[in-house]
């Protein structure tokens, strides 16, 4: 790209730092662990740019994230936000973003507005589709199959990407004990049964090719009954129907077959995020999720190997382990690919007997589409915490 979407202003180095530093440094950014390592941001000329790092990072992957895009930093003081892409953002008010058009490298976007709503209500959200008030709509699978929506009105996508997990706090769970507490989580049972099939079981690996694989293991499970550590904590879990289900089966089947007292307790999200992105020594254990299916990246994430005490590597498992950090370090030097299967084996059988989580499954996204769209087109529940524009 080259200019912006309105203005037709030329992109500079001024504002690829400028965006680069509203990421890294504004207290409203959501996706600030992306440059947790990141030293100083140098402009070189009026079109280089240098970022210096303390440690390796894959940074072209997180170039490409949206959240990094190159904004001007006049259109943020107007409030008319443009990017280098083909749309701006008009609007946000009365709880919509509304997205324009523009010309964009001499083609025209198929669309000449997009509105985004922001509906905090599954049902009512629904009852909008069904109306004909949004055309694409993202739903909760369990919602999906309880509520039957018309399948003549709509069309429905699957798709299965994110990765759901158990945190577990490494100082507090002796190696021995979290390779049982993994035995002890039939997740296989948890999707068929008990989700009715809005997910699919996964091990440490198969989340990252797309596998379904369970590392359950109720003989092996029922020999940590004698095993020495933490006899009682809390698992935290998020206000979510599939989330507060997994957390109580959790539950169960540890006390069950490894005889641990485990009280669930729901919490909101800025009191999880806290805890994963502050390193606050935790007494227990949380369900998480990572919007990423790639295994080396979640654990970059969340128990960076590179920087082991908290919080500046965010390592909230308080993990360590050489042989991990070692094929960590061979994947970021590029020497390691995440499609080689016999590296993602070694991954897997260093994480099996050390691990720092539980995995639990991929849960499927449903979208429900009309079968005519119209040239506007409106999408419902944009699934968001707080939107990032305007210092908001």
């Amino acid at each position: 790209f080259r200019s912006f979407c309105v203005s037709g202003k030329e992109v500079t180095a001024n504002d690829v730092k400028y965006s680069l530093n509203r990421v890294w440094k504004s207290p409203y950014s959501k996706v600030s662990w992306i440059f947790r390592d990141l030293k100083e941001i140098k402009k070189l000329d009026k079109y280089t740019v240098e970022l210096v790092f303390n440690n390796p990072i894959d940074l072209p992957k997180y170039l490409s994230l949206p959240q990094v895009a190159i904004i001007s930093k006049e259109s943020m003081e107007k409030g008319t936000i443009e990017s280098a892409g083909p749309y701006y953002i008009s609007s946000t008010a009365n709880n919509k973003v509304v997205l324009n058009s523009c010309q964009y490298s001499n083609l025209k976007p198929i669309y000449d507005k997009v509105t985004f709503k922001v509906i905090n209500d599954d049902l009512l959200a629904l009852s909008q589709f069904k109306k004909g008030d949004i055309d694409l709509l993202a739903v909760d699978p369990l919602l999906y199959n309880n509520l039957k929506v018309d399948k003549k009105f709509v069309k429905v996508i699957d798709n299965s990407a994110n990765f759901y997990f158990v945190v577990l706090n490494t100082k507090k769970f002796p190696k021995e004990l979290r390779e049982k507490l993994v035995y002890s989580v039939d997740n296989k049972y948890l999707c068929d049964k008990l989700l009715k099939e809005s997910c699919r079981p996964v091990d440490f690996v198969s989340a990252i090719y797309g596998g379904t694989n369970s590392l359950y293991n109720a003989t092996l499970a029922e020999k940590g009954k004698t095993t020495e550590g933490k006899k009682k904590f809390v698992l935290l879990t998020l206000n979510r129907p599939d989330f507060i289900m997994a957390a109580e089966y959790i539950s169960k089947s540890w006390k069950q077959l490894l005889g641990l007292d485990v009280n669930v307790k729901i919490v909101n999200f800025e009191t999880m995020l806290s805890i994963l992105f502050s390193g606050k020594d935790y007494d227990g254990a949380l369900i998480w999720v990572s919007p990423m299916a790639n295994l080396l990246e979640i654990w970059h994430l969340l128990w960076n190997p590179l920087d082991e005490t908290p919080p500046k590597g965010r390592n909230v498992a308080y993990f360590y382990n050489p042989e991990y950090k070692a094929l960590f370090l061979k994947y970021l030097r590029g020497e390691a690919s995440l499609y080689d299967r016999a590296f993602l084996n070694k991954i897997e059988k260093v994480l099996e007997k050390d691990p720092p989580a539980v995995p639990l499954y991929n849960m499927k996204t449903v979208w429900v589409v009309k079968d005519s769209v119209a040239k506007e087109l409106h999408f419902g529940r944009f699934n968001v915490i707080k939107l990032w524009v305007n210092g908001q």
